[in-house]
């Protein structure tokens, strides 16, 4: 089940990617990233409600800790949105942005994973860093 919820959101992410390339062909970017804002803040309601509902989640839970992170991680939503919509708009390829920009995510994070949170590093995740590494660069001299 959790392969299936981690390829599903991997789906949702793509469907971000190639949405959003749409609306910034048709759309000026503070159009685009506002309005993306406003979906997620619309959907995120419905699926708070609907969890809570369906007894997946209990409710508000409120510290000043978790609520600074959790307002961290909407910054640096909002800005790779922004950043993605503003490159898009300039005529940026889906089929090159998401790649790079999901392959160094994923390096970013481990290493902040493993630095910030004591998460394991182990041989598997050095050569999988390096191989997503080498197909970033790939791609950077794409011709």
């Amino acid at each position: 089940m959790i392969w299936f919820l981690i390829f599903l959101a991997a789906l949702f992410l793509a469907g971000e990617r190639f949405f959003g390339k749409e609306a910034s062909i048709l759309l000026k970017p503070p159009t685009v990233l506002l309005t993306m804002q406003f979906a997620m803040i619309f959907v995120g309601i419905i699926i708070f409600f609907a969890s809570k509902g369906l007894g997946l989640i209990e409710g508000f839970q409120i510290s000043s800790r978790g609520t600074f992170f959790a307002l961290l991680a909407g910054f640096a939503v909002a800005c790779f949105d922004a950043l993605m919509i503003i490159l898009f708009y300039k005529g940026m390829e889906v089929s090159f942005f998401t790649p790079v920009a999901a392959g160094a995510s994923v390096i970013f994070a481990s290493l902040l994973g493993i630095i910030f949170f004591g998460e394991e590093f182990s041989l598997v995740k050095a050569v999988s860093i390096l191989i997503i590494s080498g197909g970033i660069v790939g791609l950077m001299y794409k011709g």
